[in-house]
């Protein structure tokens, strides 16, 4: 199976379970149902609207169906951020 969907990433100053509070409270406004699970020092939060949605997804992974919907997953771990970030610009692409 290839790889699907993209990969965004936030940070945040929010504990992880004030994220995943505020993401299950969106999920139930749009009737979306929802796995939690961890592994290691990471947290997954798996978002499907129905039975029919997980089962699509366990065959074709994160493509859209012909309505242009699907599954995502949002994984979540604690980090420090004591850093400085830079941009850096390569071949005119940042």
């Amino acid at each position: 199976m290839e790889w699907t969907g993209n990969m965004y990433g936030f940070y945040t100053d929010k504990s992880v379970d004030d994220v995943w509070f505020s993401l299950i409270k969106k999920l139930s406004s749009i009737n979306y149902k929802y796995e939690q699970s961890s592994f290691r020092d990471e947290e997954f939060l798996f978002c499907y609207k129905n039975d029919e949605m997980r089962d699509y997804h366990e065959n074709h992974g994160y493509n859209l169906d012909l309505q242009g919907e699907g599954c995502f997953l949002i994984e979540a771990k604690s980090t420090q951020l004591n850093g400085i970030a830079t941009l850096f610009e390569f071949d005119n692409a940042s």
